[in-house]
């Protein structure tokens, strides 16, 4: 639990992104510092890949909040966050960008501790439905309470976060959970303003 958290902890500083987007209200100015961002990261993936001892340096410090899969040299979640955020902003209008964003730093956070402490009815590769429950509560409420986009577009929005963040497809959420649960919204919204 305590590791989890850890990592929570480091997944919550990814707030500043849309923290940032929403009242920087520019565009090119995010998607500048996060493409330059997404290419450091990917930099450093390849640095890893390439030289096994600056990937075993790289782990004495980063190891406690890594998952065991990234300790052995696949792509962290950083790297998939950071790429996953700059699609989200290139690709949606705004208050989407911002809300899918937002869906994956604190509905996986909240599924994550709520499924670890609390969770007991297990679903999906240990995932449990109290904290899915957990992670949709916080993607709808987040959508209309804060982000403030019409409550049956975050409702679909958060399904779809949901779902992704819930389902073992083989591809790190932190890349699936924004950019489906973006999608969703902005097809509701084209869909709606027919």
């Amino acid at each position: 639990m305590l590791k989890e958290i850890q990592r929570k902890i480091t997944h919550f500083i990814g707030l500043v992104i849309p923290i940032l987007y929403h009242y920087i209200d520019n565009k090119q100015l995010v998607v500048g510092i996060l493409a330059f961002v997404t290419c450091l990261l990917l930099c450093f993936e390849i640095l890893r890949y390439m030289f096994p001892d600056f990937s075993s340096l790289l782990l004495k410090f980063i190891s406690p909040i890594l998952r065991s899969h990234e300790k052995q040299g696949k792509i962290l979640g950083s790297t998939y966050f950071v790429t996953s955020s700059l699609l989200s902003i290139v690709f949606f209008p705004q208050e989407i960008a911002v809300a899918s964003i937002t869906f994956l730093v604190l509905g996986d956070l909240f599924a994550a501790i709520i499924g670890k402490k609390w969770g007991r009815i297990k679903i999906f590769s240990g995932k449990s439905f109290e904290g899915s429950l957990a992670c949709f509560i916080i993607c709808f409420f987040v959508s209309i309470l804060v982000i403030r986009i019409k409550p049956v577009v975050g409702l679909f929005g958060a399904i779809a976060a949901t779902i992704f963040e819930l389902v073992p497809i083989g591809i790190d959420d932190n890349l699936t959970m924004p950019l489906t649960s973006g999608f969703v919204m902005w097809a509701i919204v084209a869909w709606m303003s027919l």
